[in-house]
């Protein structure tokens, strides 16, 4: 009888009550992603959540080219990522208005590698921070974004260092209750993967969470640590993304720019684009692809073993940054820079403090 009931819901047209200001599929009020087409031609796309319109809807015209955009309550800034079947989006808000307009990533990939609508609803109703920030010691974010136009213009993609002979892992852990931030480098021998260096800094947590932006909470820590170190790396591994990342700019990529050094963006997770399923076996990758452009690489560090996303950063090339990190995983699926490093700011953070830095 209850999935008589459900299949019955399902197929109930989405009406809206003007007298509640809410939409309705049925007797209930509806959570899901609302499409309106006229004669077949799609017009708008928006959101509701248990009823409201959020997040924010999408006109178009009889070309399909975008029209308007425009806010809801709740997001407020950062990058809003959206994902569909057919691709994902993204857009920038400041202070609940779009300073950045949207891109749609057209690109097959299989059913792992996108999130479905029903699960687009759930990480709306869960608020999960892909999608909003719900405080910010300053709405003036603005200049952040700006100030990434600049640093994408300076990205170089190519190799600039003909020899490496010492190889750094970066990484910072933190601690929100008591608002302090450690960032920490740790430099390996490139023939014997031993340490040969390393230093921290502690410092109090000065740039709030903000979806792409980032690196600018990461990199001063890491930056003051690099000046401690007596032995300077050739290359840095960032324990984040470099350009694979909505304004070409991310943590790896804006430290390399700071620093003047060659670095490698490679991550746990993807933030941005798509890519086919990679196969099983150490050393096979698929490209990370936004749009017609290939962003970074998805790599199998480790036979059946997730891969690792790996992208420019700065002053080197995809295949050197993929080389590179294949070499640095001889035994686990990430680089043993990126080991050493969480590990000396975990260390640091527990000696510091009586909560430490969570397992995840």
């Amino acid at each position: 009888m209850n999935n008589q009931q459900d299949n019955k819901d399902n197929i109930c047209e989405i009406v809206f009550r003007s007298d509640e200001g809410r939409f309705y599929r049925g007797d209930k009020l509806f959570s899901g992603v609302r499409v309106i087409k006229d004669e077949g031609i799609l017009k708008s796309i928006f959101h509701v959540c248990e009823g409201l319109m959020w997040g924010m809807s999408r006109q178009y015209n009889d070309q399909l080219k975008l029209k308007s955009v425009t806010c809801y309550e709740d997001v407020k800034h950062g990058y809003q990522i959206e994902y569909f079947p057919f691709g994902e989006m993204f857009a920038v808000f400041v202070e609940g208005g779009v300073v950045e307009g949207i891109t749609s990533v057209n690109r097959p990939r299989s059913a792992r590698t996108f999130r479905k609508p029903d699960e687009q609803i759930a990480m709306l109703k869960n608020r999960l921070r892909d999608f909003y920030v719900d405080s910010c010691e300053s709405s003036n974010f603005v200049e952040y974004y700006r100030e990434q136009e600049r640093l994408k213009s300076q990205v170089i993609i190519t190799d600039e260092k003909p020899s490496i002979h010492f190889i750094a892992g970066a990484d910072v852990a933190y601690n929100e209750l008591e608002q302090r931030m450690v960032g920490a480098m740790v430099v390996l021998d490139v023939g014997t993967l031993e340490v040969v260096d390393q230093a921290y800094h502690e410092m109090d947590i000065t740039f709030p969470y903000v979806p792409g932006l980032f690196s600018f909470r990461e990199v001063p820590p890491l930056v003051e640590a690099y000046k401690k170190l007596k032995v300077k790396p050739d290359l840095i591994v960032c324990d984040g993304h470099g350009v694979a990342h909505p304004k070409g700019v991310g943590m790896a990529s804006h430290l390399g720019i700071e620093l003047d050094v060659p670095t490698i963006g490679c991550a746990k997770s993807r933030l941005i684009g798509g890519y086919e399923e990679v196969g099983s076996e150490r050393g096979a990758y698929s490209s990370l692809m936004l749009g017609e452009n290939e962003i970074g690489r998805v790599l199998r560090t480790q036979d059946n073993i997730k891969p690792m996303f790996v992208s420019v950063g700065h002053k080197i090339s995809l295949d050197t940054a993929c080389e590179w990190v294949l070499k640095l995983c001889p035994k686990y699926r990430q680089p043993e820079t990126t080991r050493k490093a969480d590990a000396l700011v975990r260390t640091v953070m527990e000696e510091r403090t009586d909560v430490g830095y969570p397992e995840e």
